[in-house]
């Protein structure tokens, strides 16, 4: 939905936000999610985020770019795959079994991932995409999940 909501702004319109109402997991509980698109994105910043990401797309077809929980974004922060934070990063997610275990990253690429092997080549080109992918893609949760309720800000 902030892909969509970043399209109509650099169309020029002036949509601020969207709700996107959905079932939890357990179909027992409608969850309500709203996404805000801050004023101050132009729609020129709006054709510049989604320029970029057209460009990462066309990477992330060929390269694998797995975020790994935070690990992409400490990569796209630190402009490197090899540093320490990286690295943290990455084991940090790993070794949270529970969080791991439901990954698209533990589908792709098993059990105990290595480092070295999800990261292993193109690392330019790693990093462009996920640069690219984290830039345009700034989206926080602005407070808690309240009564199945929760406002999402594109920044």
């Amino acid at each position: 939905m902030a892909v969509r909501l970043l399209a109509l702004r650099a169309a020029g319109k002036l949509v601020q936000r969207a709700f996107v109402i959905q079932r939890d997991a357990n179909n027992s509980h409608v969850l309500v999610n709203e996404i805000e698109l801050l004023p101050d994105i132009t729609a020129e910043v709006a054709s510049q985020r989604l320029y970029e990401l057209f460009a990462a797309e066309q990477i992330a077809r060929v390269v694998p770019c797995a975020k790994f929980g935070e690990t992409g974004k400490e990569i796209a922060k630190v402009g490197n795959i090899y540093d320490s934070a990286v690295i943290a990063a990455f084991e940090s997610f790993t070794d949270d079994e529970h969080q791991f275990n439901r990954s698209k990253e533990c589908l792709v690429y098993g059990a105990e991932p290595v480092f070295e092997e999800a990261y292993a080549s193109n690392t330019d080109q790693i990093v462009g995409a996920l640069v690219a992918i984290v830039g345009a893609c700034q989206i926080e949760k602005d407070g808690s999940k309240k009564n199945s309720y929760q406002h999402w800000v594109v920044k």
